[in-house]
């Protein structure tokens, strides 16, 4: 028998509607079958970095971010700031607005086949960038570009 794996699910209430929900619902039906989850529920920034503050090493195993691109690079970022939980493995559930990590790697979106990830001990570091104070995992943009992700954040 595999061994039981701690998850924590941070979930993105702005980003979870519907169908999104219910992905996120299902995933976590499957995982309790065989593993522990805690599901920890944010609305906002302030909430998410409560989180991050207020977890400790010892109470997960892999973390899985319920959301969308901007809720995995603001978790990357609040994990790297704390050398206890930096090197920690991240999943995702895509369920964000656009998901374009989703797109790039290829990541289903398939309950099952996000658990067979999930579990999976094939797991790789990624490169990251760093500007200013900010890493990103997937992109970085600038003028026009940045102004256009802007407003779709407020929507």
């Amino acid at each position: 028998m595999k061994k039981k794996i701690k998850f924590l699910i941070v979930l993105n209430l702005n980003t979870v509607i519907g169908s999104k929900l219910s992905l996120v619902n299902k995933v976590a039906k499957i995982l309790r079958q065989n593993h522990e989850v805690i599901i920890l529920k944010t609305q906002d920034t302030k909430d998410a970095k409560d989180i991050f503050k207020n977890i400790s090493v010892e109470s997960f195993d892999r973390m899985v971010i319920a959301g969308g691109d901007g809720s995995v690079n603001f978790a990357i970022n609040e994990l790297l700031q704390d050398d206890k939980l930096k090197d920690k493995i991240i999943g995702i559930i895509p369920v964000g607005t656009a998901n374009i990590l989703q797109i790039e790697s290829k990541n289903e979106s398939q309950p099952e086949k996000i658990c067979n990830v999930l579990v999976s001990s094939k797991t790789r570091r990624i490169s990251l960038l760093k500007m200013n104070d900010s890493y990103f995992f997937l992109m970085a943009g600038v003028g026009f570009d940045s102004d256009i992700v802007y407003s779709v954040n407020k929507i």
